[in-house]
């Protein structure tokens, strides 16, 4: 029978709170721009020219502007104590968003905004 050794766990529990704290970890969230690659397709145009009749397009890859090739961007969490848990505040009234609701503005703004541009039409 394999038998636990208690010095381990205890190794093991202080090496992973050093190294693998989640308050220190950024979290992140995949770049919608290039959906997580790191680069993103452009269209190339090739002209005609003495080997080639006819011009076409191409497309060539390049780097990701807005991730910078990574396929993730930071996410822009607060590190207020509102909450243990990361989370988001809304644009529009500074709430803490819920899980269900739209990644900038909470439900009650969404409906907020809703009403005054029917009142503006």
């Amino acid at each position: 029978m394999h038998s636990v050794d208690p010095m381990e766990i205890m190794l093991s529990d202080v090496f992973d709170k050093v190294f693998y704290n989640k308050e220190q970890e950024q979290s992140r969230k995949v770049c919608e721009e290039c959906d997580g690659w790191g680069a993103i397709e452009v269209d190339a145009p090739r002209p005609h020219g003495f080997n080639r009749d006819v011009g076409y397009m191409d497309v060539d890859k390049i780097e990701c502007p807005e991730c910078d090739g990574t396929g993730e961007l930071e996410s822009e969490q607060c590190n207020c104590t509102e909450a243990e848990e990361p989370h988001d505040h809304c644009v529009g009234c500074d709430c803490i968003l819920r899980w269900d609701e739209s990644e900038n503005y909470c439900q009650w703004c969404e409906e907020r905004m809703e009403k005054e541009a029917k009142n503006v039409s």
